[in-house]
């Protein structure tokens, strides 16, 4: 069930309102002249967000002074309701901050988070560490609280320890210290890997170096280079997206061109250039261990699994190694049959005997002698043949259009009841972003969505749902999310077409998107996705099980031109195909997962000076033919652990597809596509937010804790019984 309304006891302050907020930065946070809480984007300059970013902290803090400077006894809502709106504007502005680093992130949007990031970790030591504060909420009576009262008190009690507000003066001020520089080092690592995947891209003026990519793929890559006076020369640039495998290397058929751009998205970080990245993994993550040593936790893995749902290292350890040794014997088969299938279609030469390699070990785990850069493109090529899967037959049924409205959305709609209405009367931060009024099975409104869709040169990799605004009923206000992909614009009148795999993407960040708008808690701060790192990624990785749901896929796979849905023959064989690699994919995931706990299970005072080295150390250990199989993310570009967002939390989207792989069979067992059991999932999963355990949630969904069971089924890892 949802969080009691509790309006009698704590104040809500007017829809959309920013207490604190100065009137000059109004219309930075959504007080101008648009609704629903949406920022005047042509109004946001770096320049104007550091002001208000001094603005927001300072006032902060200055509603902190009156908060401890009260003489009545601390109350929830005299001490913790207080606390929350005097972090609202920045907490506001931190979103729009989010939205353009990873959107809108030009040179000058870099340097503004190099020069806030530090700025912004002082500001939160400066808050967590305030011991006058942490006292006064210490003496909140708690004994007549809500249970989502409590739970939200307790852990911002636990946020406060965490920070280090119970050490003594000389403590704390090491503390400070080291957070301030962490953030500092994670801007750096964040800005230099950007910068690494501009530059490194495969760039080539001879077009029959791409062979093996379509017509679009290549009017896509060129780029007009010359003085417009002198007549330009013609240029192919394929960019790097953000993981070790590339999606060209499915397709390019020429072998030097696969080892050529292999070798440029693994090299990232490590070519000793100005953007080499080893030196500040090397001081990082020792930093982290200072910092995990300084509040008494054996290593930065024990901090940061103490406030998930994990608990302990050892727990999300326990859990690797029910994926990774399945998934290495899995892998290897599966890598043994793409060399026999290679061989014997003249796609790769047959290996020659291994020449040894003095800087290496011999990789472990009985994988055959390929190179990383054909294993894509052998399984693509297996499954096109094996299951008769050619692109240009998939392409009509999977175009954008169809796929977001007939498919994403319907789902949502079929599931939840909710309804969603385009917008072409706002101001949005960019041409390409849509706007969608979403209400709620009754008429009423619930949130706004922007989807941005296409890849732009000033957009970082890969795909993610954030909250722009969060939901709160302190403040009345309803959410805005923002939907953010990198799908190849296609050219001008042409419709852009997805492969299955960015389908699956669509319906999984859809699941984030619902995890938002669905929020329905006090606290902005405890909204939607806010909650544990492990618990973020369940309802994402739930909502790809309707990808193929005989009702939705009918109902958005479909060919405009021939006027006809996807044959179920075909559909089939999509199934199955997906089901070969499952082995090496996972593999390369458990990789990076391993790659991160072992990083940040240094203990205080160590420190890795080569990182190549410590890497090849620990896939050797493990039995992970790394040579074949490179992890998703090699440390020097491991964005997720080493700017902020997943550090010593990347195993979280294991943990977290434990529960959706058996809420996913609870769906399955109880009839599938159904209105009552969505709003089952919503009122007791999606609903609370960061106000309820996400355990303590799933058990009251399945009436039991969550198995790894169904997770292995799913990724095939083992058989039915």
């Amino acid at each position: 069930m949802t969080e009691e309304p509790r309006t009698d006891r704590i104040p809500v302050i007017g829809a959309q309102e920013v207490p604190g907020l100065d009137p000059a930065y109004a219309d930075l946070l959504g007080e101008g002249p648009q609704e629903a809480g949406l920022p005047r984007f042509s109004a946001v300059t770096p320049e104007r967000i550091e002001a208000a970013f001094e603005h927001a902290a300072g006032y902060q803090l200055e509603a902190i002074s009156r908060l401890t400077a009260l003489s009545e006894a601390p109350t929830f809502a005299n001490t913790d309701v207080r606390f929350e709106e005097s972090g609202l504007p920045l907490r506001r502005l931190q979103a729009l901050i989010r939205l353009m680093i990873s959107a809108l992130a030009g040179s000058d949007v870099r340097d503004m988070w190099k020069r806030l990031a530090p700025r912004l970790a002082a500001h939160e030591n400066a808050v967590y560490l305030d011991t006058a504060l942490y006292a006064r909420l210490r003496a909140v009576p708690t004994g007549d609280l809500t249970p989502a009262d409590s739970f939200v008190h307790a852990h911002t009690l636990q946020e406060f320890e965490l920070a280090g507000a119970a050490l003594d003066p000389e403590a704390r001020a090491r503390v400070a210290e080291l957070r301030v520089r962490i953030a500092d080092l994670e801007a750096a690592f964040g800005a230099a890997v950007q910068r690494q995947q501009h530059a490194r891209a495969l760039v080539t003026d001879d077009a029959t170096e791409l062979e093996g990519l379509s017509a679009e793929e290549l009017a896509a890559a060129e780029e007009s280079v010359g003085e417009p006076d002198a007549g330009t020369a013609r240029r192919w640039r394929l960019p790097l997206v953000n993981t070790s495998q590339q999606p060209a290397l499915a397709s390019l058929t020429r072998p030097e061109t696969r080892r050529r751009l292999m070798e440029l998205s693994l090299g990232r970080g490590i070519d000793g250039g100005p953007d080499d990245t080893r030196a500040l993994i090397t001081e990082l993550t020792a930093a982290r261990a200072d910092l995990a040593g300084e509040l008494g936790f054996g290593c930065f893995a024990d901090l940061s699994t103490h406030a998930a749902c994990a608990k302990t290292t050892a727990a999300a350890g326990d859990l690797l190694a029910q994926v990774l040794g399945p998934a290495i014997g899995k892998a290897a088969r599966e890598l043994r049959t793409l060399a026999e299938f290679g061989v014997a279609e003249g796609l790769i030469e047959p290996p020659g005997p291994a020449e040894p390699d003095p800087e290496q070990d011999a990789d472990p785990g009985g994988a055959p002698d390929l190179h990383p850069a054909d294993v894509t493109f052998l399984l693509h090529a297996y499954q096109q043949r094996t299951f008769h899967l050619d692109p240009a037959e998939l392409a009509p049924y999977f175009e954008l259009e169809t796929v977001f409205a007939d498919g994403v959305l319907y789902a949502a709609s079929r599931l939840y009841g909710i309804g969603f209405r385009e917008r072409d009367d706002l101001e949005l931060y960019h041409p390409d972003v849509r706007a969608y009024e979403v209400t709620d099975a009754d008429g009423a409104p619930l949130g706004l969505l922007l989807a941005d869709f296409f890849a732009r040169p000033e957009k970082i990799g890969g795909a993610w749902m954030d909250q722009l605004v969060d939901q709160g009923r302190l403040t009345g206000t309803r959410p805005v999310i923002t939907l953010t992909c990198n799908i190849t614009k296609p050219a001008p009148g042409q419709p852009a077409t997805l492969s299955v795999d960015e389908v699956t993407t669509l319906f999984h960040e859809f699941g984030h998107v619902l995890h938002g708008l669905f929020s329905d808690v006090t606290f902005p701060s405890r909204s939607g996705t806010n909650v544990p790192r492990d618990a973020v990624e369940y309802p994402s990785q739930l909502n790809e099980m309707w990808q193929f749901d005989p009702e939705i896929v009918a109902n958005y796979a479909w060919d405009r031109v021939r006027q006809s849905g996807i044959p179920a023959e075909l559909l089939d064989r999509i199934r199955q195909s997906h089901r070969f690699g499952e082995g090496v994919r996972t593999l390369e995931f458990a990789a990076a997962v391993l790659l991160d706990l072992t990083w940040h299970s240094l203990e205080p005072g160590e420190t890795i000076e080569d990182v190549v080295a410590f890497e090849q150390e620990v896939f050797h250990s493990a039995g992970i033919p790394a040579a074949v199989v490179p992890p998703r993310y090699r440390s020097a570009y491991f964005r997720h652990v080493f700017t902020g967002s997943y550090p010593a939390g990347y195993y979280s989207y294991l943990w977290s597809e434990v529960l959706a792989a058996d809420t996913a069979a609870w769906f399955s067992e109880r009839g599938g596509l159904d209105q009552d059991l969505g709003e089952q999932f919503r009122s007791t999963v999606l609903a609370p937010g960061g106000t309820r355990d996400m355990e303590d949630s799933f058990a009251l969904l399945r009436g039991r804790p969550a198995i790894v069971r169904p997770l292995l089924l799913k990724r095939g890892l083992i058989e039915e019984e």
